[in-house]
């Protein structure tokens, strides 16, 4: 049986694998069968250079329907793919060629000229007419498929060797809870070169769906598409689904009946987001995902004894995932071993030791677990600041925030302060047409929540910042938090 990350694509299916759509909102579509095509002439084409098994090529673009066939081409190839993150800047760009030694480069026209000089470089979407063979090089299981970069929020990236078995095995764990008619279609706007998006496109071609992908997330376009192609499912970080239910409610009308399913990942899901998004997508059902780069798209699933989720837990652990809390049994850091696990960091051997300690992956997250085997996300471990001898996670101050019924987002960060050590100071959105002042939000924070953990300052705004996931970029609101306290005290 082949082992070929190749392999997870629908081999019966004939319908549209993709529908592309452009920044101004002009499609092109790819069936399966011309998909497919395109993957082994991307694969003829490398086989054709004499690169040496296991050589990585690098992919430099924006959400291009060339995107994928060409990760798959390089699989096919027997070569490993190394998803750049495009939006990091020239500097992380050349740190990443360099760190996963990419010998070649495939980039959208817009980006040809950041590829790192000295590496070859191929238009992605150029054409291959004279590299039609299907030629491929066998792999096996425990070969390297791709390198997929974390955002590196601090620092430099740190690189993450996914195998093929691996990626068969995320696929076939989340492949119960999505269509396998052929008929859905699936709207995927998250960046392909962050584990979110690739899941979406990867869990729809082994169903023989069609993903209908955006160059880059455009709020008015995500909207405009849902009805122009009767979407049956969209996902995404909880900010891209805020941010398109304030634009319904501004100017926007959607008709949404067709989504059946609303996808969250790669951040926490608030209660008032949730209870929005049942109110604009009334028919969808919520999964609220967890995964991680380093352990896979997929942890946590369904009850094994058909309980019914709640609607905020991340769900309970997969068969094949092992896990541990490190603090007490109900509530500490989520420790990991998952079938689809990378081995460590590349090139990082004190960091592989430091987190993948004696084959657990440390995530980082704190999470509780309720008496039905529920998990939770409470926080980061990062991210968890002492406010006068006190324990505060921003992500619960963050939900008790959005509790109110005049905030749209919160996002919370630490500050320094003379009495306390650090203090919370919240940043908020408010929903369109509401008012409320600070103190009445601080009063509130005190009254839902412990008072040590209620928000010293508040600051209105019009949108949270996004970092290159699409997640809140929480190290500029900690800057743009530090100058506003400052200025506040006269200093």
């Amino acid at each position: 049986m082949s082992a070929n990350l190749y392999d997870l694509i629908d081999p019966s299916a004939d319908g549209d694998a993709l529908i592309s759509v452009d920044t101004d909102g002009c499609e092109s579509r790819l069936t399966y069968s011309r998909f497919r095509a395109r993957c082994w002439s991307i694969a003829a084409y490398l086989t054709a250079r004499n690169l040496p098994p296991g050589s990585t090529i690098g992919v430099l673009a924006s959400n291009h329907a060339d995107y994928m066939p060409t990760v798959f081409g390089i699989a096919l190839a027997g070569c490993i793919s190394c998803p750049i993150n495009w939006k990091a800047g020239d500097e992380i760009i050349r740190f990443v060629a360099a760190d996963a030694d990419v010998r070649l480069v495939f980039a959208d026209k817009d980006r040809r000229s950041v590829v790192p000089d000295g590496i070859p470089c191929l238009e992605l979407g150029a054409e291959l007419n004279a590299f039609s063979r299907k030629e491929n090089r066998p792999v096996s299981a425990t070969e390297i498929a791709c390198i997929m970069y974390t955002s590196g929020s601090t620092g430099f990236p740190k690189g993450v060797p996914i195998g093929h078995a691996g990626y068969k095995w995320g696929v076939a764990q989340y492949q119960s809870s999505r269509p396998e008619n052929g008929q859905g279609r699936i709207l995927i706007s998250a960046p392909l070169y962050h584990m979110n998006g690739q899941c979406d496109f990867l869990i729809s071609l082994s169903h023989g769906t069609t993903s209908v992908v955006l160059r880059q997330f455009d709020v008015d376009l995500f909207l405009q598409c849902i009805e122009r192609f009767s979407v049956t499912e969209i996902g995404g970080v909880p900010t891209m689904l805020a941010k398109a239910i304030d634009r319904m409610v501004e100017s926007q009308p959607v008709d949404t009946s067709s989504v059946t399913s609303v996808n969250i990942g790669s951040a926490p899901l608030g209660a008032r987001l949730a209870s929005r998004i049942l109110e604009f997508f009334p028919n969808c059902t919520i999964t609220n995902g967890y995964g991680t780069t380093e352990t896979g798209f997929v942890s946590f699933g369904a009850h094994p004894e058909g309980k019914e989720r709640p609607l905020l837990s991340v769900g309970y652990p997969m068969p094949g995932v092992d896990f541990r809390i490190e603090g007490s049994r109900q509530e500490g850091e989520l420790l990991l071993k998952t079938p689809m696990m990378a081995r460590g960091y590349l090139n990082r051997p004190d960091e592989t030791n430091t987190r993948f300690a004696s084959g657990w992956y440390r995530t980082g997250d704190v999470v509780k677990r309720d008496d039905d085997g529920f998990f939770y996300i409470v926080g980061r471990v990062d991210d968890m600041f002492i406010c006068g001898g006190e324990n505060v996670f921003p992500a619960e101050v963050e939900q008790r925030l959005e509790t109110h019924p005049a905030l749209g987002q919160a996002a919370v960060v630490a500050v320094k302060d003379a009495i306390k050590g650090t203090v919370p100071f919240a940043f908020v959105v408010l929903l369109p047409g509401e008012t409320v002042t600070e103190e009445d939000l601080k009063a509130y924070t005190i009254e839902v929540g412990p008072a040590y953990a209620h928000p010293r300052y508040i600051q209105f705004i019009n949108a949270l910042p996004l970092a290159s996931t699409n997640k809140v970029d929480k190290a500029a609101l900690t800057r743009r938090a530090a100058k506003i306290v400052r200025a506040r005290k006269g200093r």
